[in-house]
């Protein structure tokens, strides 16, 4: 890891250039947008999936995300059960119902590499994983997952 203090350069913004180079973001997820590679050229200030504007165009989940926001889907869905308030509960809802088809189509994806059973089966809290598995390297931009196949035509 490279800190701040253990860069020497005449430069201060080289410097920091530096270790913003050094950092890749992650809100569980990968960024595909090169200039933003530590965030702090991020235009959406790395809030890739809650953004006033919707998930980043350049946000990309893989199979070991899956697990992560599917956990965090039905973590939201039971604290929704017992909301005060119709109201309340209906909020909480509808921040999930576009997230749904991207989760669908996650599935889906990775259902067609043959990855899906080994993302279910994943456990992140493992501390070695191989960060080349397919698992881990193969993405699917949040655009592409949310959107139908088109529809083929018949002959």
């Amino acid at each position: 890891m490279l800190r701040p203090a253990e860069v020497r350069a005449a430069d201060p913004a080289a410097a920091a250039a530096r270790i913003d180079l050094t950092v890749v973001p992650v809100e569980h997820g990968l960024c595909r947008y090169g200039p933003v590679v530590g965030g702090a050229q991020c235009p959406l200030q790395k809030n890739c999936t809650d953004s006033p504007h919707g998930p980043c165009e350049y946000f990309v989940l893989t199979g070991a995300d899956l697990a992560y926001w599917e956990r965090k889907r039905d973590r939201d869905y039971h604290f929704a059960e017992q909301a005060p308030t119709d109201e309340t509960r209906d909020y909480i809802l509808s921040r999930w119902h576009p997230w749904e088809p991207v989760l669908t189509g996650l599935r889906e994806a990775l259902n067609e590499l043959g990855l899906l059973t080994e993302a279910e089966e994943l456990d992140l809290r493992t501390p070695v994983h191989d960060y080349f598995d397919p698992l881990f390297s193969t993405g699917f931009p949040v655009t592409e997952l949310n959107h139908p196949p088109p529809e083929r035509q018949k002959a």
